[in-house]
């Protein structure tokens, strides 16, 4: 009782629903590849948040997953006179905006819940940065450039719990809802180790097919396994969606089979086990492989010596297998008659 696990248990235990029964959400397209911007907004030095082993935990967990994942790391501790604004312009990055928003971070509960965005100072490392409030209506006004939106993860404590103005009483899970098909948040505080596993957890079970609540149901299971059964942080994660369980993120199946994947493993081996620091020109290839339009009919790939050409192009003939698309790749590394 007194780690709160009993009200956390009955009145939440994994999945919560703003109607029932959910509503069907038939028109939402398959999300490929899974577009993920995660949104580390915590003072590098808050070692009690642990931002960038979450971070971390997050890339690693998403490695195996390289053909289908489209992976953007925004930290507001690099970004000089940091504001929402900013923050604006960087979800611009693909034009509909991510599939996933994830977002590690503070939070003010009280009357009128707002996360904390960290910003660096404008001195230098040796001055000391502050904290500015990301409140409910800014967040609200953004959510609204995100067409794309189905899922929101917020590491932040208390995120999913209501504020106590009577003018306006939501929590910052139920904002973000606005948009979001889902949201997982928290409905407590939470320990900084306890979010970077739950986190890693959740994404390493959704690249391998589990859908959102199957994965954060197998990421609370991975931490009752490694903290005691009455501790909090196991029962703090939530997810409350506006849509079936199975509609929240859409995805596609591959065409492929275990005998390919073993040959391309072993043609591929770095390029799938290492994230190819080419994401613009990834960015820009995909639309013209896979969504072409007149009077586009390829791309021409040039560059310097040993800047990642060939592992760029060995990446996306693997996509296209892995998509159903008959890919061919071919070296030439002596004269070839055309």
């Amino acid at each position: 009782l007194t780690d709160q696990v009993v009200p956390l248990v009955t009145e939440a235990p994994l999945l919560r629903c703003l109607q029932f029964p959910l509503p069907a959400d038939p028109g939402s397209a398959p999300a490929w590849p899974l577009r993920i911007f995660v949104l580390n907004a915590a003072m590098p030095t808050d070692d009690g948040i642990a931002a960038g082993e979450e971070v971390w935990k997050i890339r690693e967990a998403l490695r195996e997953a390289e053909h289908s994942v489209d992976l953007e790391v925004y930290e507001t501790a690099g970004q000089p006179g940091f504001n929402v604004n900013k923050l604006a312009e960087a979800l611009k990055v693909w034009p509909r905006g991510p599939h996933i928003l994830h977002v590690i971070g503070h939070s003010v509960a009280g009357n009128d819940p707002a996360l904390k965005l960290y910003v660096p100072p404008a001195a230098g490392p040796a001055e000391q940065g502050a904290y500015i409030d990301w409140t409910l209506a800014q967040i609200a006004v953004l959510m609204g450039n995100l067409p794309d939106l189905r899922l929101v993860y917020v590491n932040a404590c208390r995120s999913n719990v209501t504020g106590g103005n009577p003018a306006a009483p939501l929590s910052i899970a139920q904002v973000f809802l606005r948009r979001a098909a889902a949201v997982i948040a928290m409905q407590a505080d939470v320990a900084g180790p306890a979010a970077v596993e739950c986190a890693g957890a959740f994404y390493l079970n959704l690249v391998k097919g589990a859908a959102p609540d199957v994965a954060l149901k197998e990421a609370r299971q991975t931490l009752l396994n490694s903290l005691r059964q009455t501790a909090r942080d196991t029962y703090t994660p939530v997810i409350t969606t506006r849509v079936r369980a199975e509609d929240i993120l859409v995805r596609s199946p591959l065409q492929w089979s275990v005998a390919n994947q073993a040959r391309w493993l072993t043609s591929l081996e770095k390029p799938l086990k290492l994230f190819v620091d080419q994401r613009p020109h990834r960015r820009k290839l995909l639309p013209v492989l896979f969504d072409p339009q007149p009077p586009q009919r390829g791309a021409l790939l040039r560059g310097e010596e040993d800047v990642g050409k060939t592992w760029l192009l060995q990446w996306f003939a693997y996509v296209m297998a892995v998509r159903g698309a008959r890919a061919h790749y071919v070296s030439m590394t002596g004269p070839v008659s055309w």
